[in-house]
Parts: structure tokens; sequence; C-alpha cells
């Protein structure tokens, strides 16, 4: 299915003109500057966007299981070559496309993206690994991951999540994309 900005701009609050912006913020926004929509998203109101899941009442389709998962999972990815690695460890063992999916392309890591060596900077990449929990002898210490053997069925689950912006977005209020790779239904949850 191809993704309609239309349907979300329909839900209260995703609209580029539905917000609490100032004309001179709308103004920045459209000449490419970040600071109108990180202020928006810095002072939302009871008014403002609800996180997609709750404004499609979506929030009931999440598993247990991924709801549960502790923050431990998840760690930052802090360099290009790090992001590198991990996509291509995803392509090779898990049969996954080894790049993040953007809006009509794919976000790969190199000079042109400035985007996502910003979000890389701002720790706004991460990497989850479930390969830990198989059973409680590899848990890794400090870590809660290991906790639930149940969690992983052997198979070590991982997922790359990156939150980037794209600019060329210019009908929702934010410009903000989350890409996600996933190597399962759970990871990708």
């Amino acid at each position: 299915p191809t993704l309609s900005f239309a349907k979300l701009k329909e839900l209260p609050g995703w609209a580029a003109d539905d917000s609490n912006a100032t004309d001179n913020d709308k103004r920045n926004d459209v000449n490419g500057t970040d600071e109108a929509s990180e202020k928006r998203t810095t002072t939302m109101t009871a008014t403002d966007a609800q996180p997609l899941l709750t404004a499609l009442d979506l929030n009931h389709k999440v598993s247990q299981r991924a709801k549960s998962t502790p923050t431990s999972c998840w760690r930052v990815v802090s360099s290009e070559p790090e992001l590198l690695s991990l996509l291509s460890d995803l392509k090779a063992n898990f049969g996954t496309c080894g790049y993040l999916p953007g809006l009509y392309e794919y976000i790969v890591p190199g000079t042109n993206r400035l985007d996502l060596k910003k979000s890389i900077e701002h720790g706004l990449v991460l990497a989850f690994d479930g390969s830990s929990v198989v059973s409680a002898s590899t848990k890794q210490e400090g870590s809660d991951c290991g906790n639930d053997e149940s969690y992983n069925d052997g198979n070590g689950e991982r997922a790359i999540l990156a939150f980037t912006i794209d600019k060329r977005i210019s009908s929702l209020k934010s410009r903000w994309v989350c890409s996600i790779v996933a190597t399962s239904h759970l990871t990708f949850e």
C-alpha cells in the first residue's frame, strides 16, 4: 500500500496548518529549517497531534511481549560504520534488504545523508539485540534482557530503529520519519 499523506492529515493535529506554531515558525519550516518542527515537538499541548498508534486506535494491536521488552535490549548506534555493519549482518544472516527504509528511497549512511548523520550524533538510531536472551546463562552482566527466557525463541531477534528528518515533507506538522528494519514481527512491534 502507498502512504497517503491525505489520510495522515485527517488525524487531529497532524496537518501542517493544524498547529500552534506562529506564522514565523511556519515560514521557517517551509524554508527548510528544523527549528519550527523541533519547537512544536517540545511544546506540545493536549490539542496537538497524538502518537500515530494512539491516533489510529491501534495500541491494543501491540503484543504484551513487545510492551514488556526490557529497554536494556536496546542500545544507541554511535557511528555510521557501526550502522553499516549492523545492516550488513541483518542482510547476510536474517535476509533483510540491508538498508533502512525511507520515504520512496532507502536511507544509506554516506556523505550525502546529513539527516542520518545528525540522528546518529543525537542518539536517535538504536539497535535491538535479542540474542542474549536465548538462555539465562548468556545473560550479560547488568542487563535485564535475559531475565525472561520465553522472550526469545532462539533465533536471535534483531532490529534497527532510526528517527530522521525528511525536509521534503511539507504537508504534515512533523517532518520526522521512523525507519525500522526488523527480523521478526515482535522486533517490529
